[in-house]
């Protein structure tokens, strides 16, 4: 938008599994107050547009328990698919590709009323990928924005990034003006493709997520989107055949590993789960490949690390927790 057997991992794994990552460019250094530079620019870079969101490390650092399943209802079930409350007259949908992604004008979203979030959730099922422009979300308060996504689910705290200042359940996607990510991550890499859909080895993995830009490069710093359903669509049936009951191990300890080798924090145990390397959607029957380098749901994103001119990325990320992935 679920338990299958799930492993805790030790801390053994992540001390043995630390060896094989390279650590974090020294932009990603965690901070325990956000970035002084960040907030007051400098002489070749303006100040973040959104200093409020920008990423802390709040130490002492809280513990998180491992996640206990919890009851998912997907505000779709009830949506009306004529979507009145979403779509009135006035507002318009562009397709954006022929197979998903569509964009929606002339509608806030903070103003819907929960028939038209409904809605919203039945569109992200029908579309996958939805841009809305000229959105709020970023002006509201913090706490606003929370609320107004925990409407549909258990909102996913993550277990090692930076947060904005008492406001865990938002993940933050940054790169500081005068960051270097790109020379440096082309140092050691020839692409910056990772096809993934987030924090998958949870048992009950993100469902709808919203994702809102802050400020992003003028050119570059996409992010890019693939159809696992058509993928799964496009196998001949004598594959589709040999991939049913398989399953594939989701584990979020190199992940966990590459915070620790970064000089971060860990503030959940990191774990196994096992998935599914087909899924099926409850609400349509449809089936998706669960499974690539990365994690998966019923669409995968990478983002593209490719502009060199130090520019700030700044992108917030709320994910709810939806049902386990059968």
């Amino acid at each position: 938008m679920s338990a299958t057997q799930t492993v805790t991992g030790t801390t053994s794994d992540v001390d043995k599994s630390t060896k094989f990552n390279l650590g974090l460019p020294s932009e990603h250094k965690p901070l325990s107050v956000a970035d002084q530079n960040e907030i007051t620019g400098t002489a070749e870079y303006p100040p973040a547009l959104y200093p409020n969101y920008l990423p802390v490390w709040e130490v002492p650092q809280a513990k998180y328990a491992p996640l206990e399943p919890f009851d998912f209802v997907d505000r779709a079930i009830a949506a009306d698919d004529k979507f009145p409350d979403l779509l009135p007259p006035g507002t318009k949908v562009k397709n954006l590709t022929a197979v998903l992604g569509a964009e929606v004008s002339g509608v806030q979203l903070s103003k819907l009323s929960p028939q038209g979030k409904d809605q919203l959730a039945l569109l992200a099922h029908q579309k996958k990928v939805l841009v809305f422009p000229d959105q709020d979300f970023a002006s509201l308060p913090i706490g606003e924005a929370v609320d107004y996504i925990r409407y549909y689910g258990r909102l996913f705290l993550h277990s090692h990034s930076g947060a904005p200042k008492g406001h865990p359940e938002i993940h933050i996607v940054h790169s500081r003006a005068g960051n270097t990510l790109a020379p440096e991550f082309f140092d050691l890499h020839t692409h910056s493709m990772a096809w993934h859909s987030d924090n998958t080895f949870e048992v009950q993995p993100p469902g709808v997520t919203f994702l809102y830009s802050l400020e992003v490069p003028a050119e570059g710093g996409d992010t890019v989107f693939a159809d696992m359903e058509k993928a799964y669509e496009r196998l001949s049936p004598v594959f589709q055949k040999i991939l049913e009951g398989l399953k594939a191990v989701h584990t979020s300890c190199d992940q966990a590993a590459r915070a620790i080798a970064g000089g971060g924090y860990v503030r959940r145990e990191p774990i196994d789960t096992i998935h599914p390397i087909v899924r099926t959607s409850p609400l349509t029957g449809k089936k998706a490949l669960f499974v690539n380098p990365q994690y998966n749901r019923n669409t995968c994103h990478s983002g593209i690390t490719d502009w060199m001119d130090g520019r700030r990325r700044h992108i917030a990320r709320i994910m709810p927790s939806a049902e386990r992935p059968t």
